[in-house]
């Protein structure tokens, strides 16, 4: 529990921009995101950087190592199945979730990321 991160979301186009920050002294992560929305729309996710990749999970996959301080690079989500006669306006829910990893390195240094990692709240100090 030694990071903390925000989720940064602007909107144009139909399309929602994603980037994770990572606050300033918080420990090196990586990082992964997903969307949700009702069945009437499709997402379509999308990447300049080349550096986000999907799995069969669902989830969008950072290739780098976070640090304090940094952010990830843009993931756009755009919003496709719109009525011809919407408005950007008009109500509508998408959903983004992330969740961030630890930076564990294996015995000759490698980095890498365990997602099935779980924290036991019983073991944080001033946990409840």
């Amino acid at each position: 529990l030694g990071d903390r991160t925000t989720v940064e979301e602007d909107f144009s186009a139909w399309t929602k921009h994603v980037s994770i920050k990572s606050e300033p002294d918080s420990e090196p992560v990586y990082i992964r995101v997903r969307a949700f929305c009702g069945e009437a729309y499709q997402l379509v996710y999308s990447d300049t950087s080349g550096k986000w990749s999907p799995d069969s999970d669902g989830y969008y996959y950072y290739s780098d190592i976070v640090k304090g301080g940094e952010a990830t690079d843009v993931l756009d989500i755009k919003i496709e199945n719109i009525p011809e006669d919407a408005k950007e306006s008009d109500s509508f829910n998408v959903v983004v979730i992330y969740e961030t990893t630890p930076v564990l390195y294996r015995e000759d240094g490698t980095p890498y990321a365990d997602w099935s990692a779980k924290v036991d709240a019983k073991t944080v100090e001033g946990s409840v």
